[in-house]
């Protein structure tokens, strides 16, 4: 029976011995899981820490993606305003050219119909010097001709009364003649 109590305390020693390793096991196993547990909610903090960085990032890579496409859509719009004030400044100094040659052309024109203006009026001028020249002389030759008529008159009145008073002259110098001979 003693052997059975110091058996019986023994085996409560062991007990006791297994219970006190048990405690220790239970108490460093929840140690350890407190490790875990803290080193996966250091793990979890971590990806999460990633993952907002990452979410951070894809943002920020958003953002300036975004202001980018801002920034390209500004220059593509301000480019086209200056296309299109160079067009509007290009179609302006082609209208200006065209007017100005346009007005070029009319006073060309112009001075043309004056230049032919003044040309008609030579040529006018000169047909009325030509028309006066030669109406003086067909005067003139009008005027020679009736001087010419009246001196062949003339001459051929003398020649008549010459012829006559010859006539005149021989018949009193034949009367005489005649008188004489009888």
């Amino acid at each position: 029976a003693a052997m059975t109590t110091d058996a019986l305390a023994g085996a409560a020693s062991d007990a006791d011995a297994a219970d006190q390793r048990y405690a220790e096991e239970e108490e460093q196993a929840a140690k350890r899981d407190s490790k875990l547990t803290k080193r996966k909610s250091e793990i979890e903090l971590q990806e999460k820490m990633l993952k907002d960085a990452r979410q951070q990032r894809l943002e920020q890579f958003k953002m300036a993606e975004e202001k980018r496409r801002l920034e390209a859509e500004e220059q593509d719009r301000r480019r086209r305003q200056e296309i299109k004030e160079k067009e509007e400044k290009m179609r302006r100094l082609m209208q200006e050219e065209a007017e100005r040659l346009k007005l070029e052309a009319e006073e060309l024109e112009e001075e043309e119909e004056a230049e032919l203006l003044e040309a008609d009026e030579e040529v006018l001028a000169w047909e009325e010097e030509e028309r006066k020249r030669q109406a003086k002389l067909v005067s003139f030759l009008e005027r020679d001709r009736e001087k010419r008529e009246r001196i062949a008159a003339e001459k051929a009145q003398k020649e008549r009364e010459e012829g006559e008073r010859i006539s005149h002259e021989e018949e009193w110098l034949r009367r005489r003649h005649d008188g004489r001979d009888a």
